[in-house]
């Protein structure tokens, strides 16, 4: 059963923090950046372009435009952390957010695990849409 937030939302996001990572994986823009394509594969949205660079203490921020909306990471190789953030309006299933944990672990080589809160946004735009609208 749905939550009275998850059916009247119009947005999906999805904030993953992974820690203890290998630093080596998070220093590499390109890592970062084949990394939100592996995520937005998974859950099942249409990558549209991307933008990436490295910052100040050697970690890397990176975008990745999606036709549902966008992925963003951003990295601190010297703590082992990283920040994922995933906006859609699309529907990202419980099975979904599981596997980009476990592929966030993976990919950046986290001892520990990686967390993972769901948050239903745009309820205020629920009566603008008609049923059945696809929110992208």
């Amino acid at each position: 059963i749905s939550a009275p937030e998850e059916t009247h939302a119009a947005v999906l996001s999805v904030a993953l923090e992974a820690r203890r990572c290998a630093k080596e994986s998070l220093s590499h823009v390109d890592g970062a950046a084949s990394l939100l394509v592996e995520l937005a594969r998974i859950a099942d949205l249409t990558p549209l372009g991307n933008a990436e660079r490295r910052v100040s203490d050697e970690g890397v921020s990176a975008v990745l435009l999606v036709s549902e909306s966008h992925l963003a990471v951003r990295t601190w190789p010297s703590e082992g952390y990283a920040m994922i953030d995933i906006v859609s309006c699309k529907a990202i299933s419980h099975n979904a957010v599981e596997d980009l944990r476990r592929a966030i672990r993976e990919r950046l080589g986290c001892q520990d695990g990686v967390s993972a809160r769901r948050a239903f946004r745009g309820t205020a735009l629920a009566g603008l849409l008609t049923p059945g609208q696809k929110h992208s």
